[in-house]
């Protein structure tokens, strides 16, 4: 996470989310491009949006630190990255 915005245009609004560049793109783009066979992989984005959402749903009370409760709302494919590594970023 970079930055966020809220930009007003008549009578619609769009939220706007800034985040680092994943050349991998999102999931939902990668998984219509590339059938995965591969095990590992798929375990892999399993696990990282599991670990992913249970951090976000934690509140962290720790020396001089304070993490409230944060909910997702909009958990889809085209809102999970892709890092190089390919580690998921919600």
């Amino acid at each position: 996470y970079i930055a966020s915005d809220i930009i007003g245009i008549g009578c619609s609004i769009n939220m706007i989310i800034i985040t680092e560049y994943h050349s991998n793109g999102c999931l939902f783009d990668y998984l219509n491009k590339y059938y995965i066979t591969n095990k590992l992989i798929l375990f892999k984005f399993l696990y990282s949006i599991s670990n992913g959402l249970n951090h976000l749903h934690q509140q962290i009370y720790a020396h001089k630190i304070y993490k409230p409760i944060i909910v997702h709302r909009d958990l889809k494919t085209k809102n999970i990255l892709i890092k190089s590594n390919f580690d998921l970023c919600l």
